[in-house]
């Protein structure tokens, strides 16, 4: 999957939130490849999001599990790079919706096909009862406010 790595046992392997944090590190570094310089995997994921009809600051929040003025801040990065554009709501005259640019579309296309090759990947060397474990934690996690 990646470099293979000595595991020296650790004061902190027993905590869950030190085995969260090396398994998130370890994803994104397996999944680097597949985002250029722009994009990361919260920002496709926001792409996606801004899709037709466009997306709001806080379904966009909603989605991610985080605050409005962190997305406020990466739409800014977004639309600075070309990949989304900021417009009136169509419903809301005093809403603001972002809708991704053909660029973001192109970018977003090619990153996707890249992220599904490498989830696929990843799939091969992880059972699936173990992934949709990871999957039900996550979402309890979610569900409990952590």
């Amino acid at each position: 999957m990646g470099k293979e790595r000595p595991a020296p046992e650790g004061p902190y392997d027993g905590l869950l939130c030190f085995n969260f944090y090396v398994g998130w590190r370890a994803i994104q570094e397996f999944y680097a490849s597949a985002f250029p310089p722009e994009l990361n995997p919260q920002r496709l994921y926001v792409l996606g999001l801004c899709k037709a009809p466009g997306a709001s600051v806080s379904h966009i929040a909603a989605a991610l599990h985080i605050d409005d003025a962190a997305v406020s801040n990466m739409l800014g990065r977004l639309e600075r790079d070309g990949l989304v554009e900021r417009r009136t709501a169509p419903d809301d005259a005093r809403g603001v919706i972002s809708v991704i640019t053909p660029k973001g579309r192109r970018m977003a296309r090619a990153a996707d096909a890249r992220l599904k090759a490498l989830d696929h990947q990843l799939a091969s060397v992880i059972p699936a009862e173990d992934a949709a474990t990871v999957r039900r934690v996550v979402r309890s996690l979610l569900n409990a406010g952590c």
